[in-house]
């Protein structure tokens, strides 16, 4: 999906890359990243701010010495090429995807609740009308994440190799056919309200969701801001972003395939 994209890239490196690596090497990425200006503090608990505050003043004194590091913004491809990929297996194993807006952005709110509007669990249509009413698949999932600088839309089938096609087209109908729905957007922020809930139970998943917002958004956001945050989605927002970024001729196809005789 990224191409030639550092995002592409295998995050352990090549074996070459990693042998050259020097004492040095560790100490220049070191001191370039690891350091205040970086860095975001979470703290979490029945805690003082003062006393917080205080603590990382004495262990952080050299902060705002060294300014933060500014990424450098690297284009995406506008449309990835398709790819089938062979292995000695005996099911077809393909995801159908498409690059999406970056975390901050409004469009990717909208994303993560369509993506739960059309595979939110068994009773949402990817579940009901490619596997439960056609037969078409073993396992079917999707899936929305959000980056700093870009997302990735995919829905995963597994299947027969003979059946990719007639899955692949019922699945583009299903997120052609929902995005006007205004009770499958009903359902999904009803299930997205009842999993936040359920995450504002965890102090490591209300950190988790700070660390997040701060990273990708600015800022934090507390339980009732989320909440209006999904609350606020309309129907006519998902037809816009799924229109911009999930029509067909926008989707890119990749499978991992059986070897052929």
């Amino acid at each position: 999906m990224y191409e030639t994209h550092p995002l592409g890239k295998l995050t352990l490196g090549l074996e070459e890359s990693i042998l050259a690596f020097s004492k040095e090497s560790f100490q220049e990425f070191f001191e370039k990243f690891y350091h205040p200006a970086n860095f975001t503090f979470l703290a979490i608990g029945n805690l003082k701010i003062r006393d917080v505050r205080n603590l990382f003043e004495k262990y952080f004194p050299e902060k705002g010495k060294t300014p933060p590091n500014a990424r450098e913004a690297l284009s995406f491809p506008q449309k990835p090429e398709n790819a089938i990929l062979t292995k000695d297996i005996e099911q077809a194993h393909t995801l159908i995807g498409a690059l999406a807006p970056a975390g901050k952005k409004r469009e990717s709110l909208v994303l993560k609740v369509f993506i739960t509007m059309i595979a939110g669990g068994m009773s949402f249509p990817l579940f009901q009308e490619v596997r439960d009413k056609r037969g078409l698949c073993y396992e079917i999932k999707a899936s929305y994440e959000s980056w700093s600088d870009t997302g990735i839309f995919y829905i995963y089938v597994g299947t027969d190799q003979k059946k990719v096609e007639e899955a692949k087209r019922v699945i583009i109908d299903v997120v052609q056919t929902s995005k006007t729905s205004e009770e499958l957007l009903e359902k999904a922020k009803s299930l997205a309200k009842g999993k936040l809930a359920f995450a504002f139970e965890s102090p490591s998943q209300i950190l988790r969701s700070a660390a997040f917002n701060i990273t990708f958004k600015g800022k934090p956001k507390n339980h009732q801001e989320l909440l209006d945050e999904i609350n606020s989605v309309t129907i006519e927002e998902v037809e816009q972003a799924v229109n911009k970024y999930l029509t067909p001729e926008k989707l890119t196809t990749v499978s991992l395939v059986p070897k052929q005789k």
